[in-house]
């Protein structure tokens, strides 16, 4: 490899200088007039791709960070590791001897240019940059806004200091300033998101650049090995977007006034102008790829379900008779629903199943369940009751019902937002914020029903069929699964991060995982339980909690 490439690679280790005119990617080497002509005759690389000097160092930011030599042993790369998902030089195939599964790199650089994974991040490319051209839309509307408030309040202001002029001079003063400071604030936060987006519109900008430029001009191997480490970058940024909206970065802030009524009447026991608040609403935005699908690096094959094992990390009683639901709070204490007619109550356990708290919900039914947050459940009544319950953990008490037209069964939560099944109805949406209550999808479903979510997809069962259905949030049917073979009177359901379903089969006492495009199907751990009823996936530790109708659970550790 050429440490100046100005100068002839070739000519440099004959101890000549003579300036090079072009750039070979294969060999990583400069050459020159003559060096090139020997270089295409030559049988090993007459067919390379070479390019003129000055189109490789205008490429220099975009290619030369991607080397195709190994930064080990400083050999070329010429081999590929699928075990270890590495590209390897000769040297390293030495170190990797028991691996069944390595294959020439060539295989995997074969037609990159065109493939579907640089097309795909080009798209993701594209996607960063709409992404935040609309974000940034989103905070500037919002900075107009804020002065559009502002300036009503100053005008209020205004009016009611001229109906008592001579006794608020000093109270008006130290309100403007608090207003001012309020929304300077607010303002250089905006600004600074802004400032944030725009840098991260930048990044999306470069790694557009250096897709395009290694299209033009770059090897195969480097377009690999630069598309491997552009979808990492990728995979980063996107990740970072879901913080912004998450860290309330991209929340509405709204600056409010409430102006003291006494002041119409004053009297000298006035000694505040009002009352400033800033109100936040959720921003709507959510991010948005053209092509739905789940993140993927170059270069890294999807796992399948056939590659995920099971350990029992543990197994214990739950002083309950007949659970029907379960979840994983965020500080780990798990929560089961008992639906047993004598008893209607929530049991709450430490993380290890123990010391069981019972919360009574009496006379309501107890029948699925979902977490809201560390102190907060959400309780669905079954039959023949027709409602959602609002627990408090610490005070034991239900803070709200809510009503729907028949009876609820699954439940799960997800961001704010509340999907239940309701009999012979269909999915409903509660949005906790007002506690509106919306029929996003129309379906004829079989009491105990259940449902989860992942992404902006929802799944759910329908005990009587038989079936799993995946569907957007429209309710358009993706896929259904249906094989009474291996799923047979379909319970709860959960997902894990991959987005790989769980499902409890109560005929065959077992539980089915289905890949995510719900054409695989594999029964998990026949034979190890008695009656399961209910799961649900704890994506922090890759736990998946399973209960059986007669209180008995079991922690799995889930891994590839």
């Amino acid at each position: 490899m050429a440490n100046n490439p100005k100068l002839c690679s070739i000519c440099d280790l004959r101890h000549l200088t003579k300036p090079s005119t072009t750039w070979c990617s294969e060999c990583d080497q400069a050459l020159c007039d003559e060096c090139k002509e020997y270089h295409s005759l030559s049988r090993g690389t007459q067919n390379h791709e070479t390019i003129g000097i000055d189109d490789y160092q205008s490429l220099a930011q975009s290619v030369n960070v991607y080397s195709s030599y190994c930064s080990t042993h400083n050999d070329k790369y010429q081999m590929y590791c699928q075990t270890h998902d590495s590209p390897l030089c000769l040297f390293c195939v030495e170190e990797h001897s028991e691996c069944k599964d390595v294959i020439h790199l060539s295989k995997k650089t074969k037609d990159i240019k065109t493939s579907d994974t640089c097309k795909d991040t080009e798209q993701s490319l594209v996607d960063i940059d709409e992404n935040i051209d609309k974000m940034e839309a989103e905070v500037k509307k919002n900075i107009e806004d804020f002065g559009e408030q502002k300036g009503s309040i100053l005008a209020n202001i205004s009016r009611v200091r001229q109906e008592i002029k001579n006794h608020l001079d000093k109270l008006e003063e130290s309100f403007r300033n608090e207003v001012t400071k309020i929304e300077d604030q607010s303002t250089r936060c905006m600004k600074d998101t802004l400032q944030m987006l725009d840098e991260k519109k930048s990044k999306g900008l470069k790694y557009q650049q250096q897709l395009q430029d290694m299209k033009k001009h770059a090897s195969d191997l480097q377009t690999y090995l630069g598309l491997r480490q552009i979808s990492f970058e990728i995979a980063k940024l996107e990740s970072s977007f879901q913080s912004v909206i998450e860290n309330g970065s991209l929340d509405k802030v709204s600056l409010t006034c409430s102006i003291n009524e006494s002041l119409n009447h004053i009297t000298r026991s006035i000694q505040t102008f009002g009352t400033l608040g800033e109100n936040k609403t959720s921003t709507s935005i959510t991010y948005i790829r053209k092509k739905d699908k789940q993140a993927q690096i170059i270069g890294v094959d999807p796992k399948s379900i056939d590659d995920i094992k099971v350990k029992l990390r543990q197994q214990f009683d739950i002083d309950s008779k007949e659970i029907r639901g379960c979840d994983i709070l965020p500080d780990k204490r798990l929560v089961f629903s008992d639906y047993n007619s004598s008893r209607k109550v929530i049991v709450i356990t430490d993380t290890d199943g123990k010391q069981p708290i019972t919360i009574s919900l009496s006379p309501s039914n107890t029948f699925d369940m979902t977490c809201v947050d560390n102190n907060t459940v959400a309780v669905t009544s079954g039959t023949p009751n027709k409602g959602i319950n609002i627990v408090d953990i610490e005070s034991k008490t239900i803070k709200q019902t809510i009503l729907t037209e028949n009876a609820c069964h699954g439940i799960t939560h997800n961001n704010g937002l509340l999907f239940c099944c309701v009999e012979k109805k269909g999915i409903y949406r509660v949005d906790l914020k007002d506690s509106s209550v919306k029929h996003i999808i129309k379906r004829h479903l079989s009491n105990w029903s259940y449902v989860s979510s992942f992404n902006d997809k929802l799944y759910f069962t329908q005990k009587d069929d038989s079936i799993v259905t995946c569907c957007d949030i429209d309710g358009k049917t993706n896929w259904n699964f249906k094989d009474t073979s291996i799923l047979n009177k379909p319970g709860g359901l959960t997902l894990d991060n991959e987005g790989n379903i769980y499902i409890v089969s109560r005929q065959n006492n077992s539980v089915v995982v289905l890949s995510p495009d719900g054409q695989q199907s594999r029964n998990l751990l026949p034979g190890s339980f008695d009656n399961p009823f209910v799961l649900k996936f704890d994506k922090d530790r890759n736990y998946l909690l399973i209960t059986n109708e007669n209180s008995t659970a079991f922690l799995l550790e889930i891994y590839t």
